[in-house]
């Protein structure tokens, strides 16, 4: 996945729902990743998983 749009950056363990490959999954944020002073602005990288944390 390349870009999504969150009104508000979710947390680290929090569930985000997100349409793949036509259907709808529930994942957990792992671990965010905030990168400042890029060309286009600052990039926010998410890393997510299907398993509970």
């Amino acid at each position: 996945m390349d870009e999504l749009a969150f009104q508000e950056l979710p947390r680290v363990g929090e569930s985000v729902s997100l349409l793949i490959e036509g259907s709808n999954r529930d994942l957990r944020v792992m671990r965010v990743v905030h990168v400042p002073g890029s060309e286009q602005g600052a990039t926010t990288t998410l890393e997510l998983t299907s398993k509970i944390l």
